[in-house]
This record gives C-alpha cells, sequence and structure tokens, in this order.
C-alpha cells in the first residue's frame, strides 16, 4: 500500500461516540426502504415479501408501515429501553413523509433516530427472514444488499425508496471504514503514547447530519513517530498490516460494506 495514501485514507479515522450512533440510524433507514421496495414490488403480498414480512401497519393490512412503525416492528425490546416507546421523533425536516422517505432527508432521520434513542439492537430475522438468525448482522446486509440491487428497476418500486435506501449505504459504508481507522488509531496512541502528548486531531463532517467526529490527524501522528528514538525510518503500513492481522473484524465488515456499496452507488 502507498504510504502517502494510507496516511490519507488515516485522517478519516473517526473518534466520536456519535459516529458510532449513527450506524443504527443509517442501518434503519437502509431496511426500511428496502422494505418498501419489496412492499412495492410485491403489491404489499406478504407471502411473496422477503423484507419486514411481519411488519403490520395500524391502518391496515392493505397499507405498508411507515417508517416508526418499522423501527418499533424490529427494535429489540427489554425492560433498559421500553422508556423510548412510542417512539418520537424529532427534528425532521420540513415535508418529510414516514411512507416516503425523500433522499435529502436521510442524514437529518439518522440523526433523529439517534437521538430518539432507538438505534441500539435489533432481529435480524424480521428485516430478512432468510437470513441466519436474529444476530446476523453481516449476513443481513449481504441479503440487502443483493435485494436492493436485484429489485430497484422492478415495477412498483418507489424511486424516492431506492435513491435514500444508497445514500444511506454510501454514509454507512464511510463509518464502517472509520470505525477500523479509528480502532487503528487507538491501537497507535497505545503503541506510541510520548508520540501523542501533543497530538492535535483533525475534524470532518458526517454526512448532511451537520455534526464534526475527531479524526486521526496524520500529519500530527506520524512525523511525532518519527521524532522518538529509534522511530526515524517508522513505516506506518507495517504497523497497519499487523493491525489488520490482529483484528481481523473490521476488515471483513470493512470488505462488506465496500461490496454492498459498490453493487449500489
Amino acid at each position: 500500500m502507498n504510504l502517502f495514501a494510507l496516511l490519507w485514507a488515516l485522517a478519516w479515522a473517526v473518534a466520536s461516540v456519535s459516529a458510532y450512533d449513527l450506524y443504527g440510524g443509517y442501518e434503519r433507514i437502509i431496511y426500511y426502504n428496502a422494505y418498501r421496495m419489496d412492499w412495492g414490488k410485491t403489491g404489499g403480498d406478504t407471502n411473496r415479501m422477503s423484507v419486514g414480512s411481519g411488519c403490520v401497519s395500524k391502518k391496515g393490512a392493505k397499507t405498508p408501515c411507515d417508517l416508526i412503525e418499522f423501527v418499533d416492528y424490529i427494535n429489540v425490546w427489554s425492560p433498559l429501553n421500553q422508556d423510548k416507546r412510542p417512539i418520537k421523533l424529532q427534528g425532521l425536516p420540513a415535508g418529510f413523509d414516514p411512507l416516503d422517505m425523500k433522499p435529502a432527508h436521510v442524514d437529518a432521520v439518522a440523526k433523529s433516530l439517534r437521538n430518539a434513542g432507538v438505534t441500539g439492537a435489533y432481529d435480524c430475522v424480521k428485516v430478512h427472514k432468510e437470513v441466519k438468525g436474529r444476530n446476523d448482522v453481516d449476513g443481513l446486509f449481504g441479503k440487502i444488499g443483493q435485494f436492493i440491487q436485484g429489485a430497484q428497476h422492478a415495477n412498483g418500486v418507489p424511486a424516492n425508496a431506492v435513491e435514500s435506501a444508497k445514500n444511506a449505504v454510501s454514509v454507512w459504508a464511510d463509518l464502517r471504514k472509520w470505525a477500523q481507522q479509528l480502532a487503528f488509531a487507538d491501537y497507535l496512541k497505545k503503541k506510541f503514547p510520548d508520540a501523542f502528548k501533543n497530538y492535535q486531531p483533525a475534524f470532518k463532517d458526517i454526512g448532511g447530519t451537520g455534526e464534526k467526529v475527531e479524526t486521526l490527524n496524520p500529519r500530527s501522528a506520524i512525523p511525532a513517530i518519527r521524532a522518538l528514538p529509534g522511530q526515524e525510518r517508522y513505516n506506518v503500513a507495517n504497523d497497519w498490516e499487523e493491525f489488520k492481522a490482529a483484528d481481523p473484524g473490521h476488515s471483513e465488515k470493512v470488505d462488506l460494506a465496500d461490496r454492498v456499496k459498490g453493487g449500489l452507488c
């Protein structure tokens, strides 16, 4: 890997808990819009649907669930989070339609879901009935990615659902990469604590949420490491490869995110 390309990639390392919390918001937006696509594709025939087929709207079986009903349906509820029900979303953009999400509203909705505290655990089987189990998140994303790619041009599929899903996938994939890079930043900080005493982080926007996340700043970190005794020829690429070998889970998630995004965006 080219050293300078890697250093620039490291500049997007997430160091903010809020970024992780936004995962769940974007995931739910992807799932909901896949559900709306499946509803449109099958005409609401739940026997033929793969995505969210068990969700029942309060308005009756002939009407698809709206976003809040869908999130309530897939979420894993317990005494620890029952206080979040009924789900109340605030800060939604003008003109927001819970049945027909506009692509431009994706970031605001993800942030609203995060702020409502409903971006925790969900039941993967309720999202897609063909996954291996309720905790098979990576398998679920593979299924959802394949479904969106195959159904996006089908008759009856809402155009807004396709584009909103793609917008959410794009940011979700970036968050996956940032999570890996954040873990690597922590690895460097633990290995070279003296190099980070006067460290100056950088910041980057997350999608269109209006929020900034702290990122690893290679212009500050790498020269500081090379200034340490015996580290004059330090090559960060070596640590990067060692880190990936020791923590393959992050790489697997990033590879999955790239495949899903590459197939849709």
